[in-house]
């Protein structure tokens, strides 16, 4: 592979991030990658013309083991390809097994239009809904991802494959949380600003949907949510709502120059960790180094 086209939606900036790794590693590998946000195709009603590539990439997060309601929709505008290959990169907060389905909506849509699906990667990096992790997670996942990405882009040069496989039951249990999709329309309408919202527009300019306005000097939501947590989190009053879900709400950025920057800072925390979410990491952890052992 020499030119690859890349595709991508990123909420908070993680898969972007990912992105970011993955196209500095193909370049380091002598692939030139061109690369695409999906809400710009959705919004000017435009995707750019495939033909010339080698292999075309999706990235995207995970949003409750599924991909995301945008990123569904952008799959279907897609045009047909006569044996054209597809490499996936999607990101997550937490490496499970249920995630492993989360591709099979691109998997069974491309396939019917002519694409090979024949690379795919799953990066760990930290919430942005749930809780927030410490420095000491994020230095590590991001340092790994690091790695993980200089893999991947050495793989796709070589045109080695690693390919999914779909366990029906895992498949059947993400189909049911799809239902995610209709969740994210509904609690998108019901968010709301606080009495801290100085009207700053942030959020209208920043929405990967256009879902908000400003209308009468109020900021108003409408349908077409994604759910990205974009908003809330960088909100600079942190006066966002966020409707059933603001128990669990993270509000403000992670800070990743400072985390990387600082060597006071651990990047084995989760080897050591015996108790809490993250000893549930350890096996992401070990495999995916034992991976990057292989070649790097």
């Amino acid at each position: 592979m020499k030119k690859a086209i890349i595709f991508y939606f990123s909420g908070t900036g993680n898969t972007e991030r990912v992105l970011n790794m993955l196209t500095n590693a193909l370049d380091y590998e002598g692939v030139h990658s061109n690369c695409y946000a999906i809400d710009d195709c959705i919004r000017n009603g435009n995707i750019p013309d495939i033909s010339d590539y080698d292999s075309v990439g999706i990235g995207y997060p995970i949003y409750a083991f599924n991909v995301p309601n945008i990123v569904a929709a952008f799959i279907k505008k897609l045009p047909k390809a006569n044996g054209k290959p597809v490499f996936v990169f999607k990101t997550a907060g937490e490496p499970f097994f249920l995630n492993r389905a989360s591709s099979y909506y691109i998997f069974s849509h491309l396939r019917k239009k002519g694409y090979i699906f024949n690379y795919e990667r799953h990066f760990l990096m930290p919430y942005n809904i749930l809780f927030r992790y410490n420095d000491e997670v994020v230095k590590q996942i991001y340092l790994l991802s690091q790695k993980l990405a200089r893999k991947m882009a050495s793989d796709l040069s070589k045109g080695i494959t690693h390919k999914s496989h779909f366990n029906p039951f895992i498949v059947f249990v993400s189909l049911i949380f799809r239902i995610q999709w209709v969740g994210a329309t509904i609690n998108g309408r019901l968010l709301r600003t606080g009495n801290s919202c100085n009207l700053c527009q942030k959020c209208v300019k920043e929405c990967k949907t256009d879902n908000i306005r400003l209308e009468h000097r109020k900021i108003r939501f409408g349908w077409n949510c994604t759910m990205c947590m974009k908003c809330i989190m960088c909100c600079p009053q942190k006066a966002i709502k966020a409707g059933i879900l603001e128990p669990w709400a993270i509000r403000g950025a992670y800070d990743f120059e400072r985390i990387l920057n600082d060597a006071s800072i651990p990047n084995d925390y989760i080897q050591k960790c015996e108790k809490g979410v993250f000893q549930y990491f350890k096996k992401y952890v070990r495999e995916t180094e034992a991976q990057l052992n292989d070649n790097i």
